[in-house]
């Protein structure tokens, strides 16, 4: 009943407003100066009107203001039957404003993926418009570096993808589309790894180990001479090279010849003064440790040629390999204490410690002395 008469008081008033306050036709069909300013005044105190009626509306009835969704769990009031909408957030109601929704792995599954766009915005100003010098459409850019259109006809990806991705509207980027813009940036290994990060993916993997060591390196190596014997062997367990101090310590390692002859695997199963230089107890663990990081290379390496013909020969040649593999040991040993049997000073024990140059893949193995030698 008080929606009814609420009703009708809404009517009566807005025909109250307009009859009070309607201008006169001047004789040509137009209204005059004064009258158009009346209706102006008429329209606006008519809103406000509405606005008000329409308020004590929804006082009365209980109804949800435009906009506004209903509660999940409707509360009812203090009296049987009387229903109370709550204005509420659309998506769940723990979820905060401020944060971007992600999924299990971290990834951003909302728009709000400004950091790839603001990445990608950048690489693109950095380079350089594909024009030839002095062509008078290098002077017309407002902005530096490659145009949209540009940028996607050297990456391979449409222009309306690539501005999504841009503007973080593009919620998943493939790996294809990731690398094809890292290639087309001319992106370092350590820029297309932020890339990956950046559109939610783990960097990939480099396709092989390097076969060049960093000169940097090789001095520290070769620095290092008179403190410690030290090696950089690859991801393939290839021994890339060593200074002076451990080519005297491991030399009963590295008499042989062939293929594999300088693969730390092919060594600790062929190796025929193996038990001389580590003890048997620390021959037997070095050949298990030699089988797990194998194992461990050709999980990184699936399709390496080199490590599936060490692999073939392996099994061909060594009775303890093939038992060995058997159990199916995966191993990473960063860390550990040897005992080696030095060629003018004895048994020594020394602390191994492993650093890895992830770019090339390479290994330094450092040997410590224990013994003060």
């Amino acid at each position: 009943m008080r929606l009814r008469t609420a009703a009708q008081n809404l009517s009566g008033s807005l025909e109250a407003e307009a009859s009070g306050g309607s201008g006169h036709d001047d004789g040509t069909g137009r209204f005059g100066h004064h009258a158009l300013l009346d209706s102006t005044n008429e329209a606006r105190r008519a809103a406000r009107t509405v606005r008000r009626t329409w308020t004590g509306l929804l006082s009365e009835s209980g109804a949800p203001p435009v906009g506004a969704a209903p509660a999940p769990n409707v509360r009812h009031g203090s009296s049987p039957g009387e229903t109370r909408w709550i204005p509420v957030l659309a998506g769940p109601p723990s979820e905060p404003l401020s944060s971007p929704r992600t999924g299990q792995n971290g990834r951003v599954l909302s728009g709000e993926r400004t950091d790839l766009g603001d990445y990608l915005r950048r690489q693109r100003a950095a380079m350089c418009p594909p024009v030839a010098p002095g062509d008078p459409r290098v002077r017309r850019r407002r902005v530096p570096g490659l145009r949209r259109q540009e940028l996607s006809e050297v990456a391979g990806i449409s222009v309306e993808y690539y501005t999504r991705l841009e503007q973080g509207r593009a919620v998943r980027p493939s790996r294809e589309v990731l690398q094809a813009l890292a290639r087309a940036f001319g992106l370092s290994g350590a820029e297309r790894d932020h890339l990956f990060r950046l559109g939610g993916e783990s960097p990939p993997q480099i396709e092989s180990p390097d076969t060049v060591i960093r000169p940097g390196l090789l001095r520290v190596l070769h620095a290092l001479d008179g403190t410690m014997p030290v090696t950089v062997h690859d991801g393939r367990l290839t021994l890339l090279a060593g200074n002076a101090a451990a080519s005297e310590l491991l030399a009963p390692l590295t008499g042989g010849t062939g293929r594999y002859a300088r693969n730390i695997a092919y060594q600790a199963f062929t190796a025929p003064g193996l038990a001389d230089l580590l003890g048997e107890e620390g021959a037997e663990l070095f050949t298990r440790v030699a089988a797990a990081e194998l194992r461990t290379a050709l999980s990184r390496y699936p399709e390496d040629t080199h490590l599936r013909g060490l692999l073939a020969e392996l099994g061909a040649v060594s009775g303890r390999f093939r038992d060995l593999w058997e159990r199916c040991e995966v191993g990473a040993w960063r860390s550990a204490v040897k005992r080696i049997r030095h060629p003018r000073r004895g048994w020594l024990h020394f602390d191994i410690e492993m650093l890895h140059d992830a770019e090339r893949d390479h290994w330094v193995m450092l040997y410590t002395p224990r013994d003060g030698a």
